[in-house]
């Protein structure tokens, strides 16, 4: 099941910037050092940490669910998370 789950249309994790009109993520990026005047650095780490973190949180959210009987379908986008976050680190998903 992991392997419907590609790219930016993976459900529950960029559904949102890849819709008509939405901006890329390096424009957020250029947004964000704009508006502040800060330099993002270390994205590769960032994003890494980022795509950990959430995994970590939804694997929670799946434990609990499993406790009370009520587990959804969250196993694979935890993995696909984790696969993300793998990619990052090797360098192969770019901002």
């Amino acid at each position: 099941m992991v392997d419907e789950l590609t790219g930016d249309d993976a459900p529950a994790v960029a559904p949102y910037t890849t819709k008509p009109g939405s901006p890329t993520r390096q424009e957020l990026v250029e947004r964000y050092e704009a508006a502040t005047g800060i330099d993002f650095e270390h994205d590769q780490f960032y994003r890494t940490l980022a795509a950990f973190d959430l995994a970590a949180i939804w694997e929670d959210i799946y434990r609990d669910q499993l406790e009370s009987g009520s587990a959804g379908e969250w196993e694979p986008n935890i993995e696909y998370l984790l696969l993300v976050a793998e990619s990052i680190v090797r360098g192969e998903y770019t901002l």
